[in-house]
């Protein structure tokens, strides 16, 4: 469950229940509420969005790849 950031929307795409940011505390908590009460009426859709996210999450962002694509960038730099 996330606000509406564009980062998140643009890699997570349809994997995260997105809540509004720009509305008072109530609202915000309903809207909180409703994913909540989803994820537990839906939890194998609710477990394959999870899975899903985990995945771009894993593609992205998980340090060791990062390292290994840094290495290699550097290796193609300093062949030039």
């Amino acid at each position: 469950i996330c606000d509406k950031n564009p980062f998140v929307v643009e890699l997570f795409g349809d994997t995260v229940l997105y809540i509004e940011q720009n509305v008072d505390g109530t609202t915000m908590f309903e809207q909180i509420d409703e994913h909540v009460q989803w994820i537990k009426s839906h939890p194998q859709e609710a477990i394959s969005m999870a899975r899903k996210a985990y995945e771009i999450y894993i593609e992205k962002f998980l340090l060791e790849d990062q390292l290994i694509k840094l290495g290699e960038f550097h290796d193609q730099i300093v062949k030039k």
